[in-house]
């Protein structure tokens, strides 16, 4: 009877010390669940305060200058920073910095490298984050960023409206400190507003170069002087390394009027991609086409281009007359840097006040 009721109060025992083992787990469980959500909800404010600050500084109305001075500041604060660089390749036709903080002013014009399996380039292509947390020996982040001390880079790219890319924001630690998933989350959503913003600011900036030079072109009666007075406004405002206008002579042959930053040998190739275009079925020669490699697409339309032709992006915007394509406006970039479509339908704008200006200028001559 005695062993019966110690080992029953043996089990009450035991029995009361599991209880109040799961009472502890669960109550240091709940303490924990606790700190977790305490700890997410400050870093939901944290990460609030960050973009109302950002937000804030990209509404202010100031010049685009000092709004990309304070934003640059802004980031290197927010994320600990000591270099912080904006590229807008697509908008200006080079990967030279749109914007830096933490880069030596003996450095200024410095052009990061466009190589196809470097960083930067890859960024721009697949329009995804990039983070290297080795950077001092990662040989695919750029060589100055390296040469400063960078330890930690997170490369971000800037998108646009159309979703695509057409830049790269680099922040950059000289500790090894990682970039973590949270700073990548809101820096890609930065990185959206910055790409549109700069995409606006250009726009804007496009469309007064644009009212601007169709008025100044509008005033004159001779179609060489409209031609090189086109193609030298439409490389300035459009970022390009050369452009050109071929159009139709009396014969249906293709001829350049008018072109700036190319060799004459290199315009009687651009001649030679102008018959390719307009007689291949697959070429919708009633909009625009563009290409990030000329070379690639010559390919396709069995066309050879010599090996040191320099082009590699291009712009072909169609000229019209009596709303028959009679010639081709060119955007050239030496690099395969794309131009956005957003620059297409601008350059369509541009090309429409140059074949009204050839048209008026053609009636005046046949006087």
């Amino acid at each position: 009877m005695n062993d019966l009721c110690m080992t029953k109060e043996s089990y009450l025992v035991n029995s009361y010390r599991e209880n109040i083992a799961k009472l502890k787990l669960e109550f240091s469980n709940a303490l924990k669940e606790r700190d977790s959500a305490v700890r997410a909800a400050q870093i939901a404010v944290y990460n609030t305060t960050r973009i109302t600050r950002f937000l804030a500084i990209l509404s202010e109305p100031a010049p685009i200058k000092t709004l990309q001075d304070r934003l640059l500041a802004l980031l290197s604060e927010l994320f600990a920073s000591d270099i912080v660089v904006i590229l807008d390749p697509v908008g200006t036709g080079t990967f030279i910095s749109l914007a830096t903080l933490g880069i030596p002013e003996t450095l200024d014009g410095y052009c990061f490298s466009n190589a196809v399996n470097g960083h930067v380039a890859t960024v721009l292509k697949t329009n995804d984050v990039i983070i290297s947390n080795q950077a001092d020996t990662d040989k695919n982040v750029d060589n100055v960023l390296r040469d400063l001390g960078a330890k930690s880079v997170i490369m971000v790219p800037l998108t646009t409206a159309y979703g695509l890319s057409r830049g790269v924001m680099i922040l950059a630690r000289c500790t090894y400190s990682p970039f973590s998933n949270t700073d990548k989350d809101l820096l890609m959503t930065m990185g959206y507003r910055i790409g549109l913003s700069i995409e606006q600011t250009q726009r804007n900036t496009q469309l007064e170069k644009i009212i601007e030079t169709g008025y100044e072109i509008t005033r004159l009666f001779d179609i060489s002087e409209i031609g090189n007075e086109a193609v030298r406004a439409f490389s300035s405002i459009f970022c390009t390394d050369a452009a050109t206008i071929v159009l139709k002579n009396s014969k249906s042959i293709p001829e350049c009027i008018a072109w700036v930053g190319l060799e004459p040998g290199q315009v009687d190739v651009c001649v030679t991609v102008t018959e390719s275009l307009l007689n291949d079925y697959l070429f919708a020669a009633t909009r625009p086409y563009c290409t990030p490699d000329l070379h690639d697409t010559a390919k396709r339309l069995s066309l050879e281009l010599p090996r040191n032709f320099p082009v590699r992006a291009l712009m072909a915007i169609p000229l019209f007359r009596n709303r028959h394509v009679y010639g081709l406006l060119y955007g050239l970039r030496f690099s395969a840097v794309p131009f956005s479509q957003e620059a297409s339908q601008l350059a369509a704008l541009f090309a429409t006040q140059i074949s009204v200006s050839i048209e008026n200028a053609r009636l005046y001559q046949s006087r």
